[in-house]
């Protein structure tokens, strides 16, 4: 490792690169721009091909002609290095694998959603922001005993990306959700469950202070997407006083929280303050950023 001369701001780039899997090269200028990186494109370029033909990244075309780019074993060992971790700690796409176009198909449109994300605040100059984290590095681990079976159970919730930003100096937060619309609402329970029991049992207060919000942004029509929020049968308490409900319900924030393991002994109040979070659904369109930052 030692023998590979890399600049401080090609590392910038393998870093922004790893967090994000797979990133179209235009995304990445945006990015390595509003982080202070490479402020000219062609700049940028030579630095591409200088980290490509060390044989640390590796790249290829896809969709309109747009050249994509991802870390490469030996680019994420010398991230690894740089950083002082062991290499398991750095996630590498496409080791001895094709390419998979799902998972290819949303890492890039994550990456999309940064740029438009930064180019929208832009229209905000009062707000400021911290931080963007790829689903490669918000990988948030907790675990619990279950009542069932009394084993402790290990789980991850790995969010598609987390962002955070200032007003006045007060810092909002959001973990992002990005929805293709495949997935059926079974499906989707099972991951809005990650995200209960991650806050009953996770580190969110250690590691955020206040349990982010979650933005769930969607290509599903108008109709299917308030087929996910349709009015619960009861009212919250009835159905938390008899848990059943919940799980038997069809809207799909009640139905996830009912599919808790260890619904029964999870307190009332616990319950009750997941399902009064602003967990935001949104139609994803041109204006999904202003319509996000305008509250603010």
């Amino acid at each position: 490792m030692n023998k590979i001369r890399i600049t401080y701001n090609q590392i910038g780039i393998l870093d922004i690169i790893e967090s994000f899997r797979y990133l179209p090269i235009k995304v990445l200028r945006t990015i390595a721009k509003q982080k202070g990186l490479y402020s000219h494109r062609q700049s940028l370029e030579k630095a591409i091909i200088s980290i490509e033909s060390k044989g640390l990244l590796k790249s290829f075309y896809y969709g309109n002609n747009w050249k994509v780019v991802y870390l490469t074993k030996k680019g994420g060992e010398l991230l690894a290095d740089v950083r002082g971790v062991d290499f398991e700690n750095i996630s590498i796409p496409n080791q001895g694998h094709k390419v998979q176009f799902a998972m290819l198909e949303h890492s890039v449109k994550i990456g999309e959603l940064y740029e438009q994300f930064v180019i929208g605040l832009k229209s905000f100059p009062h707000i400021q922001l911290n931080d963007w984290i790829g689903d490669q590095r918000m990988i948030l681990q907790y675990e619990f005993r279950s009542d069932k079976s009394g084993r402790t159970i290990k789980r991850v919730l790995s969010p598609d990306s987390y962002f955070e930003f200032t007003v006045d100096n007060k810092v909002f937060n959001y973990f992002l959700e990005y929805d293709t619309g495949s997935m059926d609402i079974e499906q989707l329970s099972r991951k809005f469950l990650r995200y209960f029991e991650y806050f009953v049992y996770g580190d969110w207060q250690r590691r955020f202070n206040q349990y982010p919000k979650i933005l769930f942004l969607s290509e599903r029509t108008k109709q299917r997407l308030d087929n996910l929020q349709i009015e619960p049968e009861t009212d919250p308490q009835s159905a938390i006083d008899a848990r059943g409900l919940l799980e038997k319900s069809k809207n799909l924030l009640w139905m996830s929280v009912g599919r808790c393991e260890n619904i029964k002994s999870i307190t009332s109040i616990e319950i009750e303050s997941f399902l009064a979070m602003p967990i935001l659904f949104n139609k994803l369109n041109e204006l999904w950023v202003k319509d996000l930052l305008k509250q603010y």
